[in-house]
């Protein structure tokens, strides 16, 4: 048996070495070398995991951002000032969500479950999914709050609450989706989903007729079909010590059971409207702040562009044109958000900061663009998710007061 095994290794050998660079390889290689090139495999495959790279992966829409105001800056370098502010005031209107709907917009995030970050089970391991929120909501404040950021806002994250659904595979790809959730007088409500494409299977399913046409006829029978029994949830029929009755089904606890039904089906399912998969939500709470003030969110959102969808007098049904507002077709409040923050428009960043501090605060209550900005069916939607998201602060704020069996004499 030793002989055999070393006649096979020989003979592998030989076969090898007629290659010229596998030859040529098999001479260099040393043990020295061998642990240096699987010491610099574990390095290039746990790079991620190296200090400040998740900085440089985090702050990357910044750092995009600020390379694009520096070329436009030197594409007008000779000219006069104030063509050069009227070019940097457009570019910044041009990266701002204007006229955007609030629940509408939405921001992604791609990367792939690296060796880093995944477990001993292969797949990306839970507490892998915070850093990659952070970089995703990095990018969705840049592209949602550009007006914002530049006077020197500030965004402050309270809390993060995770649901998981289905395991990320290790090396699998995925893409973090941001949208708005909500917002009240203080927080406003973020709504992560990780999701992943599904494969295609469309190449599999394509070689079937083929591959069933190749058989002979003997084995071409139909595939039997297996009709599943009903449940008694869903089926008048009830069973009764063995035997099986038939009655009259009531229309009121039909209906009810069928909207259960809709409900878990609903509820369990994991497949997003595109025909994505869905892996994990994540539910933070941020407030934004100026210095030491906190900032209404409803005033953040409007100031950048997001607006209600215009009226039907206003839109569609008079001019298919202008159906929905865009830095083309700016909404009405934009001329003041311009008039404060515009060097053009007659105001200044300055300006722009000293509202967000307390110049909101001296607007009449009859004024207050922001809320006009934001109202109609804009507004019966917040108030609708606020209701359903603020149960998630409610269930951890009781968590808080539950201090039982935490004493000083129990806890080991």
């Amino acid at each position: 048996m030793a002989r055999l095994a070393k006649k096979t290794s020989n003979q592998i050998t030989t076969t090898l070495r007629s290659y010229p660079i596998v030859s040529l390889l098999l001479r260099k290689l040393t043990v020295f070398n061998f642990l240096k090139l699987i010491l610099g495999l574990l390095l290039a495959l746990n790079i991620r995991a190296f200090p400040l790279v998740w900085h440089l992966r985090a702050i990357r829409p910044i750092f995009y951002a600020g390379i694009r105001y520096q070329i436009v800056r030197l594409q007008h370098l000779f000219s006069d000032r104030q063509t050069r502010d009227i070019a940097l005031e457009n570019w910044v209107d041009s990266i701002s969500p204007v006229g955007s709907h609030p629940f509408q917009f939405c921001t992604s995030f791609r990367s792939f479950a690296s060796i880093d970050e995944s477990d001993y089970n292969l797949h990306m391991s839970n507490s892998s999914y915070p850093k990659a929120l952070d970089c995703a909501q990095l990018k969705a404040a840049v592209a949602l709050f550009p007006q914002f950021l530049r006077v020197g806002g500030l965004i402050r994250l309270a809390e993060t609450h995770f649901q998981f659904i289905k395991e990320i595979p290790i090396l699998a790809n995925y893409e973090v989706r941001v949208t708005i959730g909500s917002w009240d007088e203080k927080w406003l409500h973020v709504v992560c989903r990780f999701v992943t494409r599904k494969k295609d299977e469309s190449s599999e399913s394509d070689l079937l007729p083929d591959m069933l046409s190749s058989l002979p006829l003997k084995l071409r029978r139909p595939s039997r079909v297996v009709t599943p029994k009903s449940s008694t949830l869903f089926d008048p029929r009830i069973s009764v010590k063995g035997e099986s009755s038939l009655r009259t089904p009531d229309p009121e606890d039909m209906s009810r059971k069928m909207e259960l039904r809709d409900i878990t089906t609903k509820f369990y399912s994991t497949e997003e409207p595109d025909g994505a998969i869905l892996h994990t939500v994540a539910l933070t709470r941020v407030c934004f702040k100026m210095g030491r003030i906190t900032v209404p969110p409803a005033i953040v959102l409007a100031t950048n562009g997001l607006s209600r969808p215009p009226p039907p007098s206003l839109g569609g049904m008079s001019n298919p044109l202008k159906s929905s507002y865009s830095p083309s077709n700016p909404p009405p409040h934009w001329d003041i958000v311009k008039s404060i923050a515009s060097k053009p428009c007659g105001g200044s960043l300055k300006a722009m900061q000293q509202f967000y501090r307390d110049g909101w605060k001296l607007v009449p209550k009859g004024e207050k663009w922001w809320e006009q900005a934001l109202g109609g069916p804009v507004e019966q939607q917040r108030r609708e998710r606020l209701e359903l998201l603020s149960h998630v602060g409610m269930g951890m704020d009781s968590a808080r007061e539950m201090r039982s069996g935490f004493g000083v004499d129990i806890c080991v």
